[in-house]
């Protein structure tokens, strides 16, 4: 399985949302670490077990507003 990168960003509101390129996956929480937990349910429910990514092939960037 190729690498799925999720690029994330911090909302005004609070907490976080993760798009990846690639599959439309998008997921929200409220922490980063609630984050991580989030996109690997989301990649669950997407992808059968056989075409899963492993925990190295996910690759989350924080996009920064200067």
């Amino acid at each position: 399985m190729a690498e799925i990168i999720f690029l994330v960003d911090e909302v005004p509101e609070g907490g976080f949302v993760a798009q990846s390129f690639g599959p439309p996956i998008t997921t929200q929480a409220q922490t980063w670490d609630e984050l991580k937990v989030e996109i690997q349910k989301a990649l669950l429910v997407n992808f059968d077990e056989d075409h899963r990514p492993s925990y190295s092939d996910i690759k989350t960037y924080l996009r920064c507003c200067g």
